[in-house]
């Protein structure tokens, strides 16, 4: 057996065990993976919008609009070792937890395209006109382009793009899509 083939055999287990556990966290979820994205973009969207306390007050507000026990919710999600809106926001990719997606490998409201134009046009602004360690130049585009600001931004920010140029140098499309 070669060094290859015995490389495949672990990637196949590990795929296989990666599929295993999402099955599983499926299984004891509360809610679908589309209600979970539901949820991480409507806790997203307010914490960017509103700011965020150490609870769950956007979670309990998206529950009792969707009629979801919020009591199953917040135990599953305290098994994912997500104990506020702020984890939630930042640490659960609902396309992780529960698998990928025809069109999706992780969370992203912008589509392949969107994201590299953004990605693009971010790297040459940044270059030009510096980055204040902020999303103000993110903030033009995706106003320009009618990309919903918030919940992108949080979207960005959960994949490691704290400001505009760690979004450069942090977000990667193929992480992202197929």
């Amino acid at each position: 057996m070669t060094n290859k083939s015995k490389k495949q055999l672990r990637q196949e287990a590990i795929r296989a065990e990666i599929a295993k556990r999402q099955s599983t966290r499926a299984n004891l979820s509360p809610l679908d993976r589309n209600q979970l994205l539901s949820l991480v973009e409507y806790v997203g969207k307010n914490i960017i919008e509103n700011g965020h306390e150490n609870n769950f007050q956007f979670s309990a507000q998206w529950a009792r609009r969707n009629s979801v026990d919020l009591e199953k919710l917040t135990d599953f999600l305290a098994s994912e070792r997500i104990n506020d809106d702020w984890d939630l926001a930042v640490g659960c990719d609902p396309f992780d937890l529960m698998g990928e997606s025809e069109d999706r490998l992780s969370w992203m409201p912008l589509d392949q395209t969107e994201l590299e134009d953004l990605l693009d046009w971010l790297d040459e602004a940044v270059q030009e006109r510096g980055c204040n360690h902020d999303y103000t130049l993110s903030k033009e585009w995706l106003s320009n382009n009618s990309a919903d600001t918030a919940t992108t931004l949080m979207a960005l920010m959960a994949k490691g793009g704290g400001c505009d140029c760690e979004i450069v140098l942090n977000v990667e499309p193929e992480n992202i899509y197929p």
